[in-house]
């Protein structure tokens, strides 16, 4: 049974050694697991934003 895609437009590109460890550590630091997810989220947004609450939430800032 042949399973038709939503998406059924395949694009590649190459990078060199040290352009997919920046890109690495650019999806890490978005806490973005898999590339596809992280490359086509730049690609349609342009930017990904990634709030960091922890230590809002440790400090006593919500406390009255």
């Amino acid at each position: 049974m042949k399973q038709t895609l939503s998406r059924n437009i395949a694009l590649t590109f190459r990078v060199d050694a040290n352009e997919r460890d920046h890109i690495v550590k650019r999806m890490e630091m978005a806490g973005i697991s898999t590339l596809r997810t992280f490359l086509l989220k730049m690609a349609l947004t342009g930017r990904i934003i990634n709030v960091e609450m922890d230590s809002i939430l440790q400090s006593n800032y919500f406390e009255k």
